[in-house]
């Protein structure tokens, strides 16, 4: 498709077309547009001298950084057309676009988000009056375009929203609000976050204020793990569906509470009942072979395959460290946990963690464990969660 420039197209063409592009959420604004944010502007309104940006009642400056609030809250931006000395009533169209894009740490492409309010077209707000933008439940950040129309142009500002960490009260506030009290659950929100200090801000966001313009900039924008995990729960792909990978929405990665109810979801609809499905299978298949075979039982003893104390078998498994460990067992007694959350726990970072398997001759089933995950080097991924502080 061929863009209309400015030394090309008369005043009619470009203001058509460029209602035509911006009036389509779904269309990028074209290239003529680009050098705007660098300052060029080819043509000079008559209608607004500028369009001033304010976050609350304060004025802020072009590209100026702006946060989510630890709330989370969007900020409070609003958005005034300026003409100096003018009583005029005129009413100016009004848009802003909210761009995030994210490139994992192999150059891949796994976040190309764009959000117009309003949604479907302008907003027309009076010369020298405010327009207070109602981002309604949405969480959004990254690049922010606000674009204005003025008789035969198309002007914009630029401004960054960036996001703010909750501490750990808070978010220990949410879990208890929400009941979301699975004992692991914030040892997998420090591991997965990488927020393993006790008292210090939970990385939904990489911390740092020294914010960026560039988008292979990072801080402030939500906390990545290859290959597109994101935010507390480092929420990645979830599989696909008709062929489409299924990922976090932007709400996901920017709200941090949306990021935790999206996990916790995960966790109990996907990854434990996965684990007690599989767990209640292999201990009927005991009973059945316990009903027939009454002197050969089989016991609660475990086997380890791959991991620390390979070829043992033991009764528990401690994952863990000195200051923080679990103590896993089939049956579990009061100061012990299931093994079914230990294989929930392992799926989380994918794989199974117990196994019942039988001997090569008699046919008898026994437990197995694999300690380790598939990742190049391997590792526990039980054993660290474990070893977080709770």
């Amino acid at each position: 498709m061929d863009y209309p420039t400015a030394k090309t197209t008369n005043a009619t063409e470009l203001k058509k077309y460029q209602w035509d592009a911006l009036h389509d959420p779904k269309k990028l604004i074209a290239p003529w547009m680009q050098n705007e944010e660098e300052g060029e502007m080819r043509v000079i309104s008559t209608k607004v001298d500028s369009m001033y940006l304010y976050l609350g009642t304060n004025r802020i400056k072009p590209n100026s950084y702006q946060l989510i609030t630890t709330i989370p809250e969007m900020p409070d931006i609003r958005i005034k057309p300026f003409k100096n000395n003018s009583t005029d009533s005129t009413e100016i169209e009004v848009r802003l676009k909210i761009e995030y894009k994210r490139w994992n740490s192999v150059n891949t492409l796994v976040r190309n988000d764009s959000t117009f309010y309003p949604a479907d077209g302008w907003h027309k707000v009076k010369l020298n009056e405010m327009w207070d933008i109602d981002f309604g439940s949405e969480m959004r950040g990254g690049k922010v375009y606000v674009y204005y129309k003025s008789e035969d142009t198309i002007k914009s500002e630029i401004f960054y929203i960036r996001g703010a960490n909750p501490s750990e009260q808070e978010v220990r506030n949410y879990l208890t609000s929400q009941s979301y009290n699975e004992w692991f659950l914030m040892k997998i929100i420090r591991e997965e976050s990488g927020s393993s200090i006790v008292g210090q801000a939970m990385k939904q966001f990489n911390p740092g204020r020294n914010y960026g313009t560039a988008w292979t900039n990072t801080i402030g924008c939500p906390n990545m793990g290859y290959p597109r995990g994101f935010g507390l729960m480092q929420l990645d792909n979830f599989g696909t569906e008709n062929g489409v990978l299924l990922v976090a929405t932007s709400n996901q990665i920017w709200n941090w509470k949306a990021n935790i109810d999206r996990g916790v979801q995960l966790l109990r609809e996907d990854k434990i009942n996965w684990a007690e499905r599989r767990i209640n299978g292999y201990l009927t298949t005991i009973q059945n072979w316990n009903a027939a075979n009454p002197d050969n039982l089989v016991n609660d003893s475990i086997y380890i395959e791959r991991g620390d104390n390979a070829g043992s078998t033991v009764l528990t498994i401690q994952e863990g460290n000195t200051d923080n460990n679990e103590t896993f067992a089939i049956n579990p007694n009061n100061t012990q946990r299931s093994i079914k959350h230990a294989t929930a726990l392992k799926y989380y970072n994918g794989g199974a963690y117990c196994t019942l398997r039988r001997k090569a001759i008699t046919n008898k089933p026994y437990w197995t464990i694999n300690r380790l995950n598939n990742i190049n080097p391997p590792f526990n991924y039980v054993e660290r969660v474990s070893s977080r502080n709770p």
